[in-house]
């Protein structure tokens, strides 16, 4: 099925600045599909894998001035958009052939440009994509690349300060700050 997906999304994301929120809500639901159970169940990231494409299309649509530029602090059609696919990236780098294929296509700077956004959710995919696709060449590029690593304690504090029961987003972001 993954490669009728990718030939749909061949065609239709050259388009993406036509798409209208069917389409929008559509390719939210298909990702949100293949991604169904990936952070509990490998296969799935070996699946995609052997599909690569798929993931050069979630990089070009993250990528997209259409999405990027309209994230909301609140949710939106395009910040739950860029959120899923940020989430599904963020579970997919677990498989070592998609991870290398994420450094090699420069994603760095992609996910670099999300970590300000003001959706928390978002912000920390977008933080642990980074931690995991930055370079040393990346990192030297960057005007102040110790502010990365504050902003990233600051928001560990106050997640392990909220108390809550829910364990995840800290354990993403000390995943983040261990990186790769």
């Amino acid at each position: 099925m993954l490669p009728k997906y990718i030939t749909i999304l061949n065609k239709i994301i050259p388009l993406v600045n036509d798409w209208k929120r069917p389409t929008i809500q559509a390719v939210n639901y298909l990702l949100q599909i293949i991604d169904h159970g990936a952070d509990r169940f490998p296969k799935t990231a070996k699946f995609v894998s052997g599909n690569l494409k798929l993931i050069d299309h979630v990089l070009a649509l993250i990528n997209e001035p259409l999405f990027y530029d309209n994230l909301q602090k609140k949710s939106s059609i395009k910040t739950n958009f860029m959120n899923t696919a940020l989430e599904f990236l963020v579970n997919m780098i677990s498989e070592p052939e998609i991870l290398a294929h994420m450094k090699q296509a420069s994603s760095a700077p992609i996910f670099l440009r999300l970590t300000s956004c003001k959706h928390k959710s978002l912000a920390l995919h977008a933080n642990n994509l980074l931690a995991y696709t930055i370079r040393e060449e990346d990192i030297k590029a960057m005007p102040n690349s110790g502010l990365l690593l504050k902003k990233n304690i600051k928001i560990l504090k106050t997640t392990i300060n909220k108390k809550s029961d829910d364990h995840s987003n800290t354990e993403q972001l000390l995943e983040t700050l261990r990186g790769n």
